[in-house]
């Protein structure tokens, strides 16, 4: 069974403006929000037995993609509809057999399972050594799931923040931000000093212009594209997961784009030091 390690969240004021309020709410969130509560516990199954065309061309079933394969009340494999089968061939001869690749605890963080998205778009939920349910793209649009993501993107954000005040102590990055951009935030900076609110100007800016300051301010030319290119995936899911969107049907992009988020708060906070 896969036995991803839970993930090492760095707690500490310097990660990030506004202390270790993030962090804490990740580790909470890893602790918490676990694959148990997202999985499908009553997954439609078939039977080894049974003839594969006639599951996949049954119409009250064609909104499903996988299906547990149950042989005396033990799942043995997952019968998929994207592949390929002869015909009048048998379930139990061409489903994909069961292994450790395809199981996930159910007790483990959905951040963690993220990871496990980017491998295989689909995992058997185990429970008490026994297969209780299963978890498929479908499951990643579910509530716990947007709450992780949304949480994900806004720590990578504030390390964004955190690096630009570092490196700019003495100011200059409005350099980088178009003349719309800058003007947008003198704006904001003027509506909030009407309400007597201060803040630091960084942290006015919004996740475009973070990802602008520190691609052609702080990085290297060899990692500007390749930033670029992964803040704006980043943040059309962060969008798509605020307005309820769909997101999840590509299981693997979505575990990518995770890896990809988790990769770029570690490179950014080691930025700090140097």
């Amino acid at each position: 069974m896969n036995e991803v390690s839970n993930l090492v969240i760095p707690t500490g004021p310097e990660n990030h403006p506004g202390g270790s309020s993030i962090d804490q709410v990740l580790a909470a969130l890893e602790r918490g929000v676990q694959v148990d509560l997202i999985a499908t516990h009553e997954p439609v199954t078939c039977s080894t037995s049974d003839q594969w065309e006639e599951i996949l061309s049954d119409k009250a079933k064609e909104s499903f993609d996988q299906f547990p394969v149950d042989d005396h009340r033990n799942i043995v494999g997952v019968l998929e509809r994207k592949r390929q089968y002869g015909s009048g061939r048998l379930v139990g001869d061409v489903m994909h057999p069961l292994d450790d690749s395809m199981l996930a605890a159910a007790s483990m963080g959905v951040l963690s399972y993220l990871r496990l998205a980017a491998e295989s778009p689909y995992h058997m939920v185990v429970k008490e050594n026994r297969i209780c349910g299963i978890v498929t793209p479908s499951d990643l649009l579910k509530l716990p799931v947007r709450v992780v993501l949304f949480t994900l993107v806004t720590h990578l954000e504030a390390t964004m923040g955190g690096l630009i005040i570092h490196r700019f102590a003495s100011g200059g990055w409005e350099q980088y931000l178009s003349a719309s951009r800058q003007q947008k935030l003198r704006d904001e900076q003027e509506r909030l000093s009407k309400q007597r609110t201060e803040n630091d100007p960084v942290l006015l800016c919004q996740l475009c212009d973070k990802r602008e300051i520190i691609a052609t301010g702080i990085l290297p030319p060899d990692q500007r594209t390749h930033f670029s290119r992964d803040l704006e995936k980043l943040e059309k899911l962060r969008n798509n997961v605020m307005h309820a969107s769909d997101y999840g049907h590509d299981a693997r992009n979505l575990g990518s784009l995770t890896e990809k988020a988790w990769a770029w708060i570690q490179e950014l906070e080691e930025m700090k030091g140097r």
